[in-house]
Formats: C-alpha cells, structure tokens, sequence
C-alpha cells in the first residue's frame, strides 16, 4: 500500500507525481483507453489511475486502486514466469517495454489470469508507466484443458494394445503412439508427414485410401481389413478403424486405431481348414448312409418298411443340402462381396430352378413377381431364396 502523495515528500518527485495535477492529468489519459489500463508513478510504482474498465477487471473501485502501489495488485511477488515483479518495473525504468502474466484475486475474490503489457509514456510533461491489462484467464484456463485432455489421451494411447494415430487433412500423420513405431519398425521422424496409406500393402494402400476419403467428404466412420507393410517387408493382417476430427463442422483430420489382426487370422484359418475336414467327412458318411439305405430299399418286399428307409434317404440328403449352404454362407463371408443391383425376378427363377427335384415335387411353386423390379443384394440371392423356400 502507498500513500495517497505517491512516495517521499522530502524528495519532492514522487510527491509531484501524486499530486492532484498528476492524478487528473492521469485520469485524463486512461479515460481515453478503451482496455484495463493503468498509470503509475515510475518511482514508487504508486498507482496513479486507473479507468473503469481496470476497476472492473480488479473488482475494486478506481479510488481504491489509486491507494495501492503495481505490486500490490498481483497474488505473488514474482509473474507466472517466476520473474519478480521488482525486476520488471527496474526493467520499464530503464526504457525497456515488458509483458507479463500475473495471477491476480479481485475484489469479489475471483482468481483471475492477466496479461501486463507495460511501457513508459510522457503524460503532462513527465514520465509515468503505463500498464495495458488483458484478462487471459480463459484462454490460460482452456490452453491448461488441453494440455490436460492431451496427456490423457497419451496415457490411454500408452496402454491400448492396438496402434493409435492422427492424420492431417491431407492425410499425412501427425500423432502415432508408440505401438504404431514398434510395429511398423519406421522411427518418430520417419513417420512423421508420412502419408497413412504408404504403411499398408498395394491392396490395402487402396482400401485404406477409400476409407479416409469417407472420412473426408462425409464425416463418417470406416471400418476396412488391410495388411500393413512393416519395415522389414512383413505383411501384418490389421483391421483399420477412422473417424472424422472436426472443428466448427468442417472435417480438418482423421484420428484412426489400427488393430493386429494376426492372431484372428491364424485362429480363422485353422477353423476354416478343420470345419472343411468335418465337412468333407460328413458329407462322405452321409453319402455312405443314403447308398447303402437305397440298397436296402430295393431289396426289401415290405412297403411300409420301404416307406421308413425313403424317409431315412431324404433325411440325410437334407442334411447333405445343408451342408453345401454351410459351405457357401462360409465363402460368402469370406468374399465381403458388396451390393449391387439385382433383377428380383430373374433371382427368384434361379432359385426355384435350382431347388432340389424331390422337393419340387411335394408341392406346387407359384412364383409372382412383378416385372423390371431391381434389388440391392449380392449374387448369392438366388441361395438365400432357396434356403427359405427350402425351409
């Protein structure tokens, strides 16, 4: 706190410049800022004005303001950057302009961020220091939100099991975690404006293309299958998921997670190769069962006996027609075919075309269709047709 003469009035300086001619000369000045702004006497540091817009921003009425000296404004002794505030105003009294940042406690005791812009000026034919004041608690406090939001982010990238990255708008990465260096081999500054699609193989290169154009011009999420080229040539099977980063609606990048898929692959590899074997023998002991049942149907005289093995007969062909569409529904997954259109009368013929004889005959198969009518289904809708009739 100083006195309302600003300073020592045997000297006579610091006395002149808290006179009433330096207030109101003072006044006079900061009434013409539009901002937080403040004039002081460079001797004593003694606040000589402030306008309304920096009682505002302190909480305090501008008189009260007039009774405290600059450093008595701020929380600490020293700016946020551990410069003492001592040091700045040395500093201003040797013709040096500075800024700072300051946490200031107002008046209603709010905790507030303020930027110092402070130079020296000549207001009524004498020297004065002249504080800009800028209120960046909300910049400060949303700049910290990120920061923080960002280390989260990394902490959790740190710890997935799957390889995390983030692309710029023109598809080049910007952000990886580690998982993303160790499996492809590539160094931080190898990947670095690497364009995503050079890490995967020629097929996926281009699925992974189409899904960031997606991305881009939709703003949706994609899901593909591709193979990623390390380093080293190995080609590791991942399943690639990208999203849209946005900012005020508009699509700016694309955030993505790279999951290896080697040890599905493998497990999906040795069940297709055993659910064939057991296929195959299936089929083989079913072929056996009917053979011999049509013998023994040709060699009896009794017809109801011969009635219960022709049951026997189309009971196992019906588990043999049921494991050809297990077959088929396996390569249909397998394939990802994708729609297209699909003449809906021309499927339906083909599927009662290719139904087997026997059950043609135990019933009539009316079919009304109405022509040009066009679907959008893959090629295998004649078979799923057939499974529901059959059904």
């Amino acid at each position: 706190m100083v006195s309302d003469e600003g300073g020592d009035p045997e000297t006579g300086s610091p006395g002149n410049a808290g006179s009433a001619s330096s207030r109101a000369a003072a006044r006079s000045f900061v009434d013409t800022v539009p901002g937080p702004t403040l004039v002081c006497d460079p001797a004593s540091g003694a606040i000589l004005a402030a306008n309304e817009a920096a009682a505002t921003l302190f909480g305090h009425d501008r008189t009260t303001l007039t009774l405290m000296g600059l450093t008595d404004v701020g929380d600490a002794p020293a700016a946020v950057d551990g410069t003492a505030i001592e040091t700045v105003l040395e500093a201003i009294g040797d013709g040096e302009a500075s800024r700072f940042r300051w946490d200031v406690t107002t008046g209603d005791r709010r905790r507030r961020r303020v930027e110092f812009r402070v130079d020296t000026a000549e207001i009524a034919g004498g020297e004065r220091i002249v504080a800009s004041l800028f209120d960046v608690t909300e910049r400060t406090d949303a700049a910290e939100g990120r920061r923080s939001q960002r280390r989260v982010t990394d902490a959790i990238a740190s710890v997935l099991p799957a390889s995390l990255f983030q692309c710029t708008e023109q598809g080049t990465l910007a952000r990886w975690n580690e998982r993303l260096m160790a499996t492809t081999g590539y160094a931080g500054e190898e990947l670095s404006g690497r364009a995503l699609v050079d890490l995967f193989d020629d097929e996926g290169r281009e699925r992974i293309a189409d899904a960031l154009s997606v991305v881009y011009e939709s703003g949706e999420h994609a899901i593909v299958e591709a193979r990623l080229l390390t380093r080293s040539g190995e080609r590791i099977p991942h399943r690639v998921t990208v999203g849209p980063v946005t900012e005020a609606g508009t699509v700016v990048g694309a955030v993505g997670v790279a999951e290896d898929r080697t040890e599905v692959s493998l497990r999906e590899e040795r069940l297709s190769v055993l659910t064939r074997v057991l296929r195959h023998n299936f089929r083989n002991d079913l072929n056996v069962v009917i053979g011999f049942t049509e013998q023994a149907i040709e060699a009896v005289d009794d017809e109801e006996l011969a009635a219960d093995l022709g049951r026997v007969v189309d009971t196992a062909e019906r588990l043999l027609r049921l494991g050809e569409a297990s077959r088929k529904v396996e390569q249909l997954l397998a394939e990802r075919l994708e729609p297209e259109p699909v003449d809906l009368a021309t499927a339906v013929d083909e599927a009662v075309a290719a139904l087997p004889p026997d059950l043609r005959s135990i019933g009539d198969i009316a079919v009304d269709v109405p022509p040009g009518t066009t679907v959008s289904a893959i090629d295998r809708l004649p078979d799923a047709i057939g499974e529901l009739v059959d059904n």
